[in-house]
């Protein structure tokens, strides 16, 4: 029996932070890993397939924001888990208001983050 891996969807603007990210994800857990710098570029990504996961920045520039994205992700995909992560702490207010999914404080650690993504119901 062929077992795919589990597909996540990374929305970050900080290209370092994308990248460490996608790293982790795919090296350390065996996930399929679709990295986006901005709103636009998630919701591009998301035409092509569908994804177990979303974890997405909060705030992404210019474009669509990451509440945004998952927003409109989440109309399509209406299972699809979704975890935001932000520097700000106003920003988790935003993310319970709009009841999309976990919020992650930055800085966090990886192995804490790959915990949550991996149990959140």
């Amino acid at each position: 029996m062929d077992i795919k891996p589990r597909r996540i969807l990374i929305v970050e603007d900080e290209p370092s932070l994308l990248e460490l990210l996608s790293f982790y994800f795919t090296t350390k857990l065996g996930w399929e890993v679709v990295a986006a710098g901005n709103g636009a570029a998630a919701l591009d990504a998301f035409k092509v397939g569908k994804f177990h996961m979303l974890l997405a920045d909060v705030d992404l520039g210019d474009g669509p924001d990451g509440i945004e994205v998952a927003k409109r992700l989440r109309d399509q995909e209406p299972p699809l888990k979704v975890v935001m992560m932000s520097g700000e702490h106003a920003n988790a207010a935003k993310v319970r208001e709009a009841n999309i999914g976990a919020f992650m404080p930055k800085p966090f650690d990886l192995p804490d983050l790959g915990t949550m993504l991996c149990c959140e119901p």
